[in-house]
């Protein structure tokens, strides 16, 4: 690791968490054309469900319209932890908290929608600054617990 000063460390770990949230601030808006800001050119996903496959950018944007547009999903995210491997380098992860019911399903306004899915989950990140920022290089999920 190349040897980095408290105040860039300190940035990119912001940098890094920003996109982090960024990600699943466009899923759950139903932007998914934003991914294509967040992930470097050469950068891939691999799905919680399909761990072993890795998908370009245009592949996960095209998945998650097919499979979460007739769906009202939320992601929490908590315990982002972002190391600095040096000023152009860091990894990361995050812990999910997903939610989802279909969109016509009967929406109380006191209570929201009946969760017909729930997962638990961690994503893996390798983040690469490039001319346009930060950006994920890789992006690994994975599901811990359903119900």
């Amino acid at each position: 690791m190349t040897a980095i000063d408290t105040a860039t460390a300190a940035q990119i770990e912001r940098d890094c968490t920003r996109l982090v949230l960024q990600f699943f601030e466009c899923v759950d808006s139903g932007n998914y054309e934003g991914l294509r800001d967040l992930f470097a050119a050469d950068g891939c996903f691999y799905r919680p469900a399909e761990p072993d496959r890795a998908f370009s950018v245009d592949e996960v944007i095209e998945s998650y319209h097919q499979r979460l547009t007739p769906l009202s999903a939320m992601h929490l995210v908590t315990n982002i932890l972002i190391t600095p491997r040096s000023a152009i380098e860091a990894d990361g992860s995050a812990r999910i908290l997903f939610y989802a019911a279909p969109v016509e399903a009967p929406q109380d306004v006191a209570r929201g929608r009946q969760a017909t899915m729930q997962l638990v989950g961690r994503f893996v990140d390798r983040f690469v600054l490039t001319t346009q920022g930060w950006r994920f290089a890789e992006r690994r999920g994975g599901m811990a617990f359903h119900r």
